[in-house]
Parts: C-alpha cells; sequence; structure tokens
C-alpha cells in the first residue's frame, strides 16, 4: 500500500529504516485529498467569506435594491477573495477580524471538520500507530480523520479532556483494553489536554500506545484551536513546548503536507531552533520546491525528500458536506445581522487599491442590516456624537462612517501616535450590542467606547476628561479581562492613559504604563501594536528612571564569607514548571528576583551544566550579560564524588577528587553526568560548559564546595524514613491515597537495597535518579531491561517474587502513581540539599553555617500564567538587575547583621520600592493626582503639541 502513496520510494525507505523512531508531521495538504476533501487553509478562508456573503443577503428587507445592486453579498466576497489571492488583504487579517467580530461563535466553525472520511494517507498513518511503527504523530489538522481511520480500523481512541480526575479514570479504564498486540491511540488536542499528557511522555515507543499530538487544537472542541495570527504570535505555552522538545530529543520527525509557513517569522515555533544540534527533520517536498525557512536550518538537520502523495485533489470542489455545514453556521449560527458587519469589516481592510464601491456597498450593507434588526441600535462616531440609525440619514451616516473607516479623521494626526488610539476604534466603528452577542465582545464595546471618547477628549484638549475616561477604561479592562489575551487591542488603553499623563507632565509616570502597553501587547501575541509603542518608547526606555542608580562601571565583587546566599527549589531538571510560561523565561525571572535579593544565587551542578533550557535559552541568551551574570553564581560541587562507570563489560566505582582537580567544572560534567551510568544527562552545548569551566577556573573562590556523602548518606535515610512512616499515606490527598498504599512497599524495598552495602562492604548512597528510573518518571522512558541492568549492577542477595512485577505495574501507569512518586522522591531531595539547609552542612572553604544567610525565594505558583513578572523580570537589561540590586543593599545588609528588626523594615522598603518598578499591568496603581491645577495649566495645549508629546 505504501508504494501506492507516495510518488517515491524514498518515504517508505526512511519509515522502515526509522521504525519505532519516526513522528510524522501532517499539514494541511494531507487532508486535500479525497475522499477527505477539506479546503487547506486559504481555501477554508475563502469558502468562509462566501457562505458569510450568502448569509448577509438573507432576511434584509424587499427594496434593499434601491440602495443596492443585486447579490451585493456575492459580490462584496467575491472583491474580498479576490484580494486574497492577490496579496492585497493578509489571510491572517481575515481570521482576526472574524475573531474579533464573532468570538468563540467564529470557532464553532470548526466542527465542520469533526466528522470526516478518512483518505488512504489517513489509513497508512493510522495502521502505522497501530503497529508502533509510529508511536506518535503531530499535525496542524483540527480534523478527526486519523482517528476515524484508527476507529475504522479496529484500534482503540481515547481524547484526553484536560480534566485531571476524569482523565485519570479514563485512562485507567482504557489501559484494561489495549495490549502490544491492540494498541490505544491517546488524542491530545488542546493545551490543558497537553498538561494531563507530561506525565504520560515516558510511555512514548515503549507501550503499548501511540499519541496524536494535535498542537493546533480538535475541531471536536473549538476552543482549544489556534487560528489566528495573534495566537500563533502569542506562542504555545509550556506543556506543548515539553512535548514539542521530548519528541524532538527522541525521534526524527518527518514534514508531510506541510508548508513551514507557521515557522516564517519564528524558527522556534515547534523549537527546531532551540533543539537544532539534536533535531533530525525529514521534509517531503514537491520535486524542486523548498521550504520557506529551509534557508534557515541547518543542512544536516533537514533532509529534504523530493516527491508527493499519490491521489486526487478535486481542486476548485470541496467537500460538499462541509460547503453545507459552512453555509448552515453562516446562516443559522451567525446570521445576517453579524455576517454583514464582518464583510463591512472585511471589506474595510482592503489595499487601497481595491474598488471604491466595494467599501461603499459593505457599509451600506452592513447599517441596512442594523437598521432592520429588532434591536436597539448605536453607531459611535467621533466619540460623543451617536446617530440612531433611521431610513432617512441612511446614505449620509454611511458615508460618514466609510469616512472615517478610511481614515480620514486618523490622517489628519501626523503621528504615528495617533495609529495606536485610533487602529482598533477606525476599524471598529459600527459596534452593536444586542442580547446573544457574546460577553467578550460586549466587554470589548465597553472599553472601546471609552477609549474612543477618551482620544476625541484628547484631541479636543479636554486633559481631564481624557484622564478621567482613560482611567475608567484601564478599571474596566482589569474587571472584565482576568486574562488579557483574550483581547488583542488590551494594550490601547494603557497606550492612552500614557499619553495622557505624559500630555500632563508626568514623564516618569507616562513611561512605566507604556512600558506596560508593550508588555501587554507582547502577552497578548499584537505584534503590529507592540512595534508601534516600541517605536514611541524608543529614546525614552523605561530604564532611564534607573539613571540615577547606575554605576558608570562594574567591577567584581570579591566573595564575602558572610554574604547573603540565595537559593530556588526551581533550579531543578525536574521540577513541576507551571503551565502557560516557557521555561528559559520562568528560570530568567527567578534567578534575576534571586540576584536582586541576594549577594549571590547557589545552583548544583545538575543543573547548572545540565539543565538544556537554562543554560541555552536563559543564561547564555545574551552573550555581553553572561560573564557579569555568572560572577552572581556560586556552583555548588562536590569535595569528591563516587560514581559508576561502565569499563568493558563491568561496572566499577571510581571516586572523583573534584578538590584537588585542575578543572572540577568541566571534570563533573564528563565524569558524573556523561559517563555515569546512573545518571541521565540532557544534552548541553560543549562550548557553554567549557565557557563556565573557564570562567570558574579563573574565580575558584566562587564555587562553593560541599561533601557530598554526607548529604547522599541524608537522602537515603530519608526517604526511607519517610517510606516507613505510617503517616505517609496518610498525608496525600484522599484521591491519591490508594496509589500511595500501593508504592510505598515496593519503593522501600527498592531503597533498601539502593542503600545496601556493597559484597566488600562499602557503602552505598541513593541517587534521586535511580527513584526516577524505578518509577520511569524521565520523559526518555527506562525500559524494563534498563531497569533490570541497574538492578544487577547493585548484586541484590534475594528480591521479593513479584518484584519487577510491581516495578512493571507503577512504571506503565503513570496517570495513577506519577504525582505519589514524584513526592516521594522530590520532597526529601529538596529538603536535603545544600541550599534548602541554608549551607549548614559539613564542608569546605566557603560554607555557611547560619540559616539566616540563606534567603527562600518566593515559590513557582507565585507566577501564574497570566501575570507579567515573569516577562518584566525575565527580560530585565544588566543594567537594570544592577540598579535593582542597589535598592535591595539595605535588606542584604540587614540579613548580614542578623538584625531581625532592620530585616522587616528594609524588606518592607525593599517590596514598596520594587512594586512601583515591578508591578503586573492588571495590578499597578494608577497615579494619584490631587487636585486638578496641573490639568487645567496644560490643558490649553493644542492638539499638535498633545499628538507630538512623545
Amino acid at each position: 500500500m505504501d508504494s501506492e502513496l507516495f510518488t517515491t520510494p524514498m518515504v517508505e525507505n526512511i519509515v522502515a529504516e526509522n521504525a519505532g523512531k519516526i513522528v510524522p508531521f501532517f499539514g494541511s495538504a494531507v487532508s486535500l485529498f479525497s475522499p477527505t476533501s477539506l479546503p487547506d487553509w486559504s481555501g477554508f478562508i475563502q469558502q468562509l467569506i462566501f457562505s458569510l456573503g450568502q448569509a448577509a443577503e438573507i432576511g434584509l428587507p424587499l427594496y434593499t435594491e434601491d440602495v443596492l445592486p443585486p447579490n451585493v453579498g456575492f459580490e462584496i466576497a467575491s472583491e474580498i477573495v479576490a484580494a486574497l489571492k492577490s496579496g492585497g488583504l493578509p489571510e491572517y487579517k481575515v481570521t482576526e477580524i472574524l475573531a474579533r467580530r464573532l468570538g468563540q461563535n467564529y470557532l464553532s466553525v470548526l466542527r465542520s471538520f469533526s466528522q470526516v472520511s478518512p483518505n488512504p494517507i489517513h489509513e497508512w498513518a493510522a495502521a502505522k500507530l497501530m503497529d508502533g511503527t509510529f508511536p506518535a504523530l503531530m499535525t496542524t489538522n483540527f480534523d478527526r480523520a486519523i482517528e476515524i481511520a484508527t476507529i475504522q480500523l479496529g484500534g482503540n481512541v481515547l481524547f484526553l479532556t484536560g480534566n485531571e480526575p476524569v482523565d485519570r479514570d479514563a485512562l485507567e479504564q482504557f489501559s484494561s483494553v489495549v495490549s502490544l498486540e491492540n494498541r490505544g491511540l491517546i488524542v491530545v488536542g488542546s493545551f490543558d489536554a497537553f498538561y494531563i499528557a507530561r506525565q504520560l511522555l515516558p510511555l512514548m515507543g515503549v507501550s503499548s500506545y501511540s499519541f496524536l499530538f494535535k498542537i493546533h487544537g480538535d475541531a471536536g472542541n473549538p476552543k482549544s484551536c489556534v487560528d489566528t495570527e495573534l495566537q500563533r504570535t502569542q506562542g504555545f505555552p509550556s506543556q506543548v513546548t515539553a512535548t514539542l522538545t521530548a519528541v524532538i530529543h527522541q525521534f526524527s520527525l518527518f514534514f508531510m503536507g506541510y508548508s513551514g509557513t507557521d515557522m516564517s517569522s519564528n524558527l522556534n515555533y515547534l523549537r527546531l531552533d532551540s533543539e537544532r544540534d539534536l533535531a533530525r527533520v525529514f521534509w517531503l517536498v514537491r520535486e524542486g520546491d523548498k521550504p520557506p525557512v529551509y534557508s534557515e536550518m541547518r543542512p544536516d538537520v533537514v533532509q529534504l525528500v523530493s516527491g508527493s502523495f499519490r491521489g486526487n485533489i478535486e481542486w476548485g470542489k470541496l467537500n460538499p458536506d462541509i460547503l453545507e455545514r459552512f453555509k448552515a453556521w453562516a446562516d443559522k449560527e451567525i446570521g445576517a445581522f453579524w455576517t454583514c458587519l464582518v464583510l463591512a469589516d472585511l471589506a474595510d481592510a482592503l489595499s487601497s487599491g481595491s474598488s471604491g464601491d466595494v467599501c461603499n456597498n459593505a457599509v451600506k450593507l452592513a447599517i441596512l442590516a442594523l437598521n432592520f434588526s429588532e434591536q436597539a441600535l448605536l453607531i459611535a462616531f467621533n466619540g460623543s456624537e451617536y446617530y440612531k440609525l433611521g431610513s432617512l440619514p441612511l446614505i449620509q451616516s454611511a458615508y460618514q462612517i466609510q469616512s472615517a473607516m478610511n481614515g480620514g479623521i486618523a490622517q489628519s494626526l501626523a503621528s504615528i501616535e495617533s495609529e495606536v488610539m485610533s487602529s482598533m476604534f477606525f476599524r471598529s466603528l459600527v459596534v452593536s450590542v444586542r442580547s446573544n452577542v457574546t460577553s467578550d465582545t460586549n466587554n470589548q464595546i465597553v472599553i472601546a467606547k471609552l477609549c474612543h471618547t477618551a482620544y476625541n477628549a484628547i484631541t479636543g484638549g479636554n486633559l481631564e476628561q481624557a484622564l478621567n475616561l482613560s482611567e475608567s477604561a484601564i478599571l474596566e479592562l482589569r474587571n472584565r479581562f482576568k486574562d488579557f489575551r483574550t483581547f488583542p487591542d488590551a494594550y490601547i488603553p494603557f497606550a492612552i492613559y500614557a499619553t495622557v499623563l505624559r500630555s500632563l507632565g508626568f514623564k516618569e509616570e507616562a513611561i512605566v504604563f507604556m512600558s506596560d502597553a508593550c508588555n501587554v501587547a507582547r502577552l497578548v501575541g499584537n505584534q503590529v501594536g507592540l512595534d508601534i509603542l516600541e517605536e514611541l518608547v524608543e529614546s525614552e526606555s523605561h530604564t532611564q528612571s534607573y539613571d540615577s542608580l547606575k554605576s558608570e562601571t562594574f567591577k567584581m565583587l570579591p566573595v564575602d564569607f558572610n554574604e547573603v546566599i540565595v537559593s530556588d527549589p526551581l533550579f531543578d531538571n525536574v521540577a513541576d514548571l507551571p503551565m502557560g510560561i516557557p521555561a528559559w523565561m520562568l528560570f530568567a525571572a527567578h534567578l534575576n528576583r534571586a540576584l536582586t535579593v541576594g549577594d549571590r544565587v547557589a545552583i548544583g551542578p545538575n543543573f547548572l551544566l545540565n539543565s538544556r533550557i537554562f543554560v541555552h535559552e536563559t543564561l547564555f541568551r545574551n552573550s555581553e550579560s553572561t560573564k557579569i551574570t555568572l560572577q552572581f553564581i556560586r556552583p555548588l560541587i562536590p569535595t569528591s564524588q563516587k560514581v559508576r562507570q561502565k569499563q568493558g563489560d563491568a561496572f566499577v566505582d571510581v571516586l572523583l577528587d573534584l578538590w584537588n582537580h585542575e578543572n572540577p567544572i568541566l571534570t563533573n560534567r564528563n565524569e558524573y553526568h556523561i559517563k555515569n551510568v546512573s545518571f541521565l544527562h540532557e544534552e548541553v552545548s560543549d562550548e557553554f560548559i567549557l565557557l563556565m569551566n573557564n570562567f570558574y577556573k579563573q574565580h575558584p573562590q566562587l564555587i562553593f564546595w560541599y561533601d557530598f556523602l554526607t548529604i547522599s548518606n541524608n537522602y537515603g535515610s530519608s526517604v526511607l524514613k519517610l517510606l516507613n512512616s505510617p503517616d505517609t499515606v496518610r498525608s496525600f490527598p484522599s484521591h491519591l491515597q490508594e496509589a500511595a498504599d500501593e508504592v510505598v512497599g515496593p519503593l522501600a524495598e527498592f531503597v533498601t537495597l539502593c542503600c545496601s552495602p556493597t559484597k566488600t562492604g562499602e557503602k552505598r548512597n541513593l541517587y534521586r535518579s535511580q527513584l526516577y528510573k524505578y518509577g520511569n518518571l524521565f520523559t526518555k522512558s527506562t525500559s524494563s531491561d534498563e531497569f533490570s541492568k541497574l538492578v544487577s549492577s547493585l548484586q541484590p542477595d534475594s528480591l521479593s517474587d513479584d518484584f519487577f512485577a510491581q516495578r512493571e505495574k507503577i512504571a506503565n501507569k503513570p496517570w495513577r502513581y506519577s504525582t505519589v512518586l514524584h513526592a516521594l522522591s522530590d520532597i526529601p531531595y529538596i529538603n536535603n540539599i545544600p541550599s534548602s539547609y541554608s549551607f549548614a552542612i559539613v564542608g569546605r572553604m566557603g560554607s555557611i553555617g547560619d540559616e539566616e544567610n540563606a534567603v527562600s525565594i518566593t515559590s513557582t505558583s507565585e507566577i501564574s500564567e497570566i501575570s507579567f513578572p515573569s516577562n518584566m523580570l525575565a527580560n530585565l537589561k544588566i543594567e537594570e538587575l544592577l540598579a535593582f540590586r542597589k535598592l535591595a543593599e539595605p535588606f542584604r545588609v540587614a540579613l548580614r547583621e542578623k538584625d531581625v528588626k532592620r530585616i522587616q523594615e528594609s524588606a518592607k522598603q525593599l517590596s514598596d520600592e520594587l512594586q512601583t518598578l515591578l508591578f503586573t499591568s492588571n495590578e499597578r496603581p494608577l497615579v494619584n493626582l490631587v487636585g486638578s491645577q496641573r490639568i487645567e495649566a496644560t490643558s490649553v495645549k493644542s492638539e499638535v503639541e498633545i499628538v507630538q508629546g512623545w
């Protein structure tokens, strides 16, 4: 069958040679082939527009032809589609307009793709998933063709919901009906589902399950779908990028039917930039074609495969069932009222070269729909003046609105600032309110009216009114949108407020709020708005408010044995990171926060030298600041360390003397991480490791030495004490207690074995990696054979009869046991590492025995997925960080002197000072202006002076 699918035998050869180690990545072209016959992205948008055009004419009054030509909806749709084809109207612009105007009602059209007929490509992929050739398949497609094909071939399919209790029970039931001979397909089709799927990643390629990762969402759950340019610019949350990284690290990717346009503005959209040294990619392209991003990728990473699918594509003829669903969606779910408004928006977005008649007719059509709707309708125009539509002023109002849409007002302002304040409102002057409008749309209308009126107050010179209105807009925004990402123009109220403050003479405050506007634009993914705002503040960066704190030069700080050393439990390779924040950003935020309040931060080698994301994307993200940052980091290095290495056919324990070694950093990395059979190391650039080694070789006083054996002994005894305690099971939440009860006994037997003396009487230590291998907690699975070899290396005298069976049961059900295993492994580890003991340990040269000298940095849960501290702290420039450190100096002095009262006072003062600089945009207090004297004094400024204020 394979040879009938492709025009080249290379595809089936590559798949056969990499069976079990290759993951296809399907793009929209796969579903073009009949009988699926779905449109590609361009065809999808075009068909939506025609469906809207048809629905727009339904229900309009009979005398519409007195004002508009026949078939006006179809004619307008045709002109818009023509502009799409010629490049006069970008596709992303259409999806943004649809999403803005229709909200979740727009995404509901994607349900049309949930019931489709699979084509031979889908059937081929389903068969490969069922026999294990493909451990997983990734796709940007919404349709359920692969799932349907799997069911038709007799396979089992489970859709994760993202609801943990529901999914846990479903997985338990699913596990009873699958086997290696009857594999199950787990479908991951929403961001919440990806969070659940993280704990299932060790099952990829080594179990009875295959996975379908739908990174843009699933048609059965339209809210999950990523469909607009704004959503793509926002990027994937951490749980999706973690999955992409895991797949790239373990398998080859094979792009099929995928153009790569998602990566055109961001090569790292699919993690292929950050992981370029590990990625292996095959890409099926038509003869002579190259993906648009090919030139930016390493040629040794990407192998182009010339060829294509065989099959029938009926160009211009779409699946009739899909067409009927589109029409039903436009007619019944959207209706003439809203389709007319969407057509008006789309016509307004056409390039200047398009026919003016189209814009005129689209606006007239919208007004007719408004005029004859059952709701009380208003058109907002020039801020404070509203026109109630009636039959007589109909055409006059249409031309006035169109004039505004075409930029008549905006063009009178000769500053880019006017574009910021008018961009949303002149594109959407036709606003309406009706009972069944989505709540988000209602909320956007409220804020839009406030901002539009504030804008008119600015241009009219009434700054007091503009101040009050812009304040109200921000407060309404915060109240109505807990997550700004659902409102693409959420940055505009902050930009208007900053403009008013600037015009009133509050320059520093204005810079802060304009920076907030930048942060919001970045968060919501509005690249156009962000570009405009960054241009506005380029010459007046918010770092100017730190000028008085900066030093002219930076000198290496000496090591003070009474310095405040900070530790952060997030700096752990297997820490459970919160959803929604890119890992590099979270690490950078925590690092900068730690370096603000402490003299230095202590980081263990298992993270500093072995976390690929931290090293590549956080620490060495900016080469200019890395050297300065390194001098604030104290590596935790053991004086000596016992490692198990393979020499020939035998495993040998080797004692590393790092204390006397010329290159302790490099040696620790090479001998303990890479060569140590008990350690699972990440691929970190040798160049970066060598740079760190050379830096700390030049500054050995920064290394914090500790006794590894003391720490290791404590860890093993702590875990055993926890496992043997009768209170341990009861300490878990009720829904986990049964699983905990099943785990503690078998795990205690394994831990006892790990801690037992060798045959020659030497004491052995427990490593957390051993527990992770027992529980199959690493992203890369620890197979039964690998675990058996680990146990054999420990030379057990005897094991219980069901020892391996119990481990197999636990390892194959991560949904049931992984949370319990993480707690039993991680809690003693965190409590036992040197930094958590505040360095009150037996150490050498540089050890500190006073608990007060270690500052606990706030937990990861304090940075929520929609807050801005992570964004602001992660992107601090080095001069800003040094300025923050200077602010925190009194706090550190109080800590060194152990003056409790001064610690409390300085901590409050530092908190107040930092909050004025690092308030989240949804929490920052508005400026308190006493009286109106300054407002009156500056309200005489002309419109030009106000607009040119920036």
